[in-house]
């Protein structure tokens, strides 16, 4: 059994964390979600469900698009920022794959923060709903699995102190910070086809062949046969 990061801890709202495990946990694996809050706590206070993301049983790849357009909405609006991703694994994998940990090191090394997270879900109809926490430190090669703290919805609202704006030196920092926080997915993370995939292309290719070459035979036959009655009709 994976060990605890002692002290260190994946903070998330009891609205964020059952927004979270109503859609990841109530469908089989893979599918997922994005987390927000502010960066001067790292606590998780909204979860947003990735709906039209792209998934099998053994990959999930992101709306793009509708992620980037969460992002930007909730930094103007409310001056929150992505700080997690969640999405669940088929059960018995807890772990974060080879092409996770890929996409997660490149996330991170281009956001100006130094902290992200990404937890691994097991889900009720996959056997049991069940939560990893995990935490990646920029500049880190693996992910830290940590506890998981669920907190009330008012834990230490940030929103008084950061969307304050005292004076003209407070104005200039939080413009440039604006401009830094800006997180754009790229959608690096390419799973491989499973097999199942892989074995209807090949099917797909061989009746293609097949059905081009019956076209090309059968009337290749009936152009001899119709040349041949003609040659016969004039002698």
């Amino acid at each position: 059994m994976k060990s605890k990061v002692k002290n260190e801890t994946m903070k998330i709202t009891e609205s964020a964390f059952y927004d979270m495990i109503n859609h990841i946990g109530s469908k089989p694996s893979e599918s997922g979600g994005a987390g927000f809050g502010y960066e001067s706590d790292n606590v998780i206070r909204d979860f947003v469900p990735d709906y039209n993301a792209m998934t099998t049983r053994a990959s999930y790849t992101m709306d793009t698009p509708f992620l980037n357009k969460e992002i930007k909405e909730r930094w103007e609006n409310q001056r929150r920022s992505l700080l997690m991703i969640a999405h669940a694994h088929p059960y018995g994998s807890s772990k974060l794959s080879s092409p996770d940990k890929q996409y997660f090191e490149e996330l991170l090394n281009n956001m100006h923060r130094e902290k992200f997270y990404t937890p691994i879900l097991f889900t009720i109809p996959d056997g049991g709903l069940k939560v990893f926490p995990y935490v990646w430190d920029k500049g880190s090669k693996q992910p830290k699995y940590v506890q998981l703290e669920i907190v009330a919805d008012d834990y230490r609202e940030a929103t008084k102190t950061e969307n304050q704006a005292p004076d003209k030196e407070v104005a200039k920092k939080k413009a440039e910070k604006a401009n830094r926080t800006y997180v754009i997915i790229s959608n690096s993370k390419e799973s491989k086809p499973v097999l199942s995939e892989k074995v209807s292309s090949f099917l797909s290719i061989i009746l293609s062949v097949a059905i081009v070459y019956g076209i090309v035979f059968f009337s290749a036959f009936y152009a001899i046969k119709f040349f041949t009655e003609l040659i016969l009709k004039l002698i």
